[in-house]
């Protein structure tokens, strides 16, 4: 297959998206664009290729169709109910967004589409389950952009309470992307430039200040819904760098999310991604507290997953 990425759901993200790929990787072959709503589609492609040629890149750029998904690498998929017309969580309307998971997913199928699938539509890990009962693919083709961003999202929060680079800071946030998400305090760790040592974040936090941190990573995405109306240059950023790992082959490790055997669901944790999708897991160790908000965080996504039907979708 050809270094192709074809982009369903051409609003913010899907934009944002297309607009960060092009200014950041320079062998795509092509870009297809689609969207319903075709006239908006045009427009964004007459001014994403203007831009183009200041980026030095020979890229395709298409108002496509579902067709056109056939030899791509990538289908990634954004559609769905935006928060700002619903004005609530994630995990809202997500029967609606599941029929809509349903013809869109079926149609890049039928195309004849064997590549990966990279899903930003919300609630992003039940979409996930649900792309993969449609798709009839291998688990591993599918994955999330999970809690990649909320894990940008924490090392911003360290880096300013700190007062250190964000580089200087490793460590994860694992579980549903939405409100049963958490921080894997266990695995957060400061690079220390003077001993060249890194030390755990209890040194420098308390409880009481890790909750502090823990609540504004949770609420960040809200935080920036009702001022702007959405939220978008973060995770089109997770997403291109996922795209980047996945069409270059450079395997790397994500807080994405992927499927877990034992739950039967798709959730965030720290995952290899690379040509193939989803490579391997890579398990971490967690402190007991840690399963336990693990283990509620999978129950809550699979409380939705049973709500939807998946009768006519049997592998």
């Amino acid at each position: 297959m050809r270094n192709k990425v074809a982009i369903v759901g051409c609003g913010f993200v899907g934009m944002s998206y297309a607009f960060s790929l092009l200014n950041t990787y320079n062998k795509l072959d092509e870009l297809v664009l689609i969207d319903i709503n075709k006239e908006k589609v045009e427009g964004n492609l007459l001014d994403i290729s203007q831009a183009a040629i200041n980026c030095n890149s020979s890229v395709k750029i298409i108002n496509g169709n579902y067709s056109d998904c056939s030899d791509a690498s990538i289908v990634c998929i954004t559609a769905g109910t935006s928060q700002s017309e619903i004005k609530e969580s994630r995990t809202e309307s997500f029967k609606t967004n599941d029929n809509i998971m349903k013809s869109i997913v079926t149609e890049v199928k039928n195309s004849g589409f064997s590549g990966i699938y990279l899903i930003a539509s919300n609630p992003l890990d039940v979409m996930c389950y649900s792309a993969w009962q449609y798709a009839k693919t291998s688990p591993n083709k599918i994955l999330g952009s999970g809690t990649f961003l909320e894990t940008a999202r924490l090392k911003y929060f360290l880096s300013k309470k700190l007062n250190i680079p964000a580089k200087n800071i490793t460590g994860y946030v694992f579980g549903e992307h939405g409100d049963s998400q958490f921080v894997v305090w266990s695995s957060v760790k400061i690079f220390d430039e003077k001993t060249h040592e890194y030390n755990s974040i209890d040194i420098y936090l308390n409880e009481t200040e890790k909750e502090e941190i823990e609540n504004l990573v949770k609420h960040a995405g809200y935080e920036i819904l009702k001022r702007t109306g959405a939220t978008h240059y973060g995770v089109s950023n997770c997403l291109t760098k996922l795209t980047t790992c996945i069409l270059s082959g450079e395997e790397s490790y994500f807080p994405v999310s992927n499927y877990d055997k034992e739950k039967h669901i798709y959730i965030s944790s720290l995952a290899r991604v690379g040509r193939d999708g989803i490579v391997s897991s890579l398990p971490i160790p967690l402190t007991p507290k840690e399963k336990d908000m693990y283990n509620k965080s999978a129950e809550y996504i699979k409380s939705f997953i049973d709500q939807l039907d998946f009768s006519d979708s049997t592998k």
